[in-house]
């Protein structure tokens, strides 16, 4: 005998408006994975990337055309041109339906609600209805996340992240980052010195201090442009939870405590949609990642309404995602500290030198707030701290 739950799978597997949902939101993340890993061999992927450079591409479709033709195709702005070589350019209409897919179904890149006014109006009701009903685009948050403590016998369970508040400046720290490290492997095989393939905190050796300590010394180089965050519990007060309910609820504190930050500080506004990403050899599974994205998503629904929206929750190959390996320094250094505060190996002064840079501060709450909603706080954040806040349930 079939369960209900059962029917209700099988009826939301055949269900039209839930598949087509589905492809949108499967379309929607492949799309901002390959403009996060600056892979433009699609013209989805070419004309996102011209829409979130120029804003006023997003409301002109001549001025997109225009800038699609000179960053992919050679053409010079200003430069007139002939019929010939018109013919070798993206046709304006291949390149207008792009654009609505990208603003209309995935929501991402909005114009001006005057012009999507006017678009609508043109299109007329008929289209509009044909069209599925197509999510509010809010600007997106990027957090790179990593956990530590789930497995051992520490006594802390750590998520740690790095933040960007939109996607030029995460494009920039990354590209930035990318062509440093090319620069430094280029430099290490002329100077015959191994140098690692990725950073990672668990990976370093004793003889690679100095190296991990410059890697971060360049990250530290944008920090106006990026914020660190990290939320701990002791596990030993989780006495009604599983560390894997408890990796959940410290994500979704992440989310809820770093905004709070995050607006505090004046960096950002709600609202927001928020991308989580995190590496994708960490072992997480599938089943997995699902549960947390469904959680998120029903716990931002809950608290947030359309303010705080989670658009993605990925898994992220480090190799490509330098800000991965930044996230796994970061929540290192704080399992460190926390975990093993008397250790003074390498290991330990790499976490040292973090932290010290990121002039963190920790702030104490009751295990029993660990579940919270978007209750306030109570926080006073500091005025003169502004990177690195560690909240610590216990």
């Amino acid at each position: 005998m079939t369960t209900d739950g059962e029917k209700q799978a099988i009826t939301e597997e055949v269900d039209p408006a839930v598949v087509r949902s589905r492809k949108r939101e499967e379309g929607k993340e492949r799309l901002l994975k390959n403009l996060l890993s600056n892979r433009y061999d699609t013209m989805y992927t070419r004309v996102a990337s011209v829409l979130n450079k120029h804003k006023e591409a997003r409301n002109n479709d001549q001025e997109l055309q225009l800038r699609y033709w000179e960053a992919y195709e050679g053409y010079r702005m200003g430069n007139p041109i002939t019929p010939d070589e018109l013919k070798k350019y993206t046709r304006l209409t291949s390149l207008t339906r792009a654009r609505a897919k990208i603003q209309n179904e995935f929501g991402l890149f909005r114009a001006e609600a005057t012009v999507e006014g006017y678009r609508k109006d043109l299109a007329g009701e008929h289209r509009q209805r044909a069209t599925a009903v197509k999510p509010q685009s809010n600007p997106l948050i990027f957090v790179y996340a990593d956990e530590s403590g789930k497995a051992g016998g520490e006594a802390y369970l750590i998520v740690g992240s790095v933040w960007f508040n939109d996607m030029q400046r995460h494009e920039e720290v990354q590209h930035d980052m990318r062509a440093w490290l090319a620069e430094c492997r280029e430099r290490a095989q002329q100077e015959q010195i191994r140098f690692p393939d990725e950073f990672h905190f668990t990976e370093m050796k004793r003889n690679q201090l100095e190296l991990y300590k410059q890697f971060f010394d360049k990250v530290m180089q944008f920090s106006d442009m990026v914020s660190f965050k990290a939320v701990a519990v002791r596990k030993s007060q989780l006495q009604y939870k599983t560390l894997e309910q408890s990796v959940y609820s410290l994500y979704y504190q992440l989310a809820h405590l770093g905004i709070e930050h995050e607006v505090h500080s004046g960096r950002l506004s709600l609202p927001r949609g928020i991308c989580y990403y995190k590496d994708a050899d960490d072992g997480s599974d599938k089943l997995h990642l699902e549960e947390t994205r469904q959680l998120l998503r029903e716990r931002f629904k809950s608290n947030y309404e359309e303010e705080l929206r989670l658009e993605a929750l990925n898994g992220m190959p480090s190799k490509t995602f330098v800000a991965v390996q930044i996230s796994d320094l970061v929540t290192g250094a704080v399992s460190r500290k926390l975990n093993m505060p008397e250790g003074n190996n390498h290991k330990d002064q790499f976490a040292e030198y973090v932290l010290e840079r990121l002039n963190v501060d920790y702030i104490r709450h009751e295990v029993s707030e660990i579940d919270n909603g978007r209750t306030a706080a109570n926080i006073e954040f500091k005025k003169e701290q502004d990177m690195f806040y560690v909240h610590i349930f216990e």
